[in-house]
């Protein structure tokens, strides 16, 4: 659970700064919500081939 805290915390801190950033650099929110949309999908897309070991296990030992 620590770990889990732990990078959701480094994203929360580094997000702003990198997208404080871009639109320092671009003038524009845009850039700014098009990186957090991009960091959103590739979040899902990583989460894609994780397996749920716990629900698994807990199914099989109720049948």
């Amino acid at each position: 659970m620590g770990i889990i805290n732990m990078i959701g915390n480094i994203g929360a801190f580094i997000g702003p700064i990198v997208t404080g950033k871009l639109i320092d650099q671009t003038g524009s929110f845009g850039y700014g919500f098009i990186f957090i949309a991009a960091v959103i999908i590739l979040a899902g897309v990583l989460v894609i081939p994780v397996q749920e070991t716990g629900r698994k296990r807990n199914r099989e030992a109720v049948i």
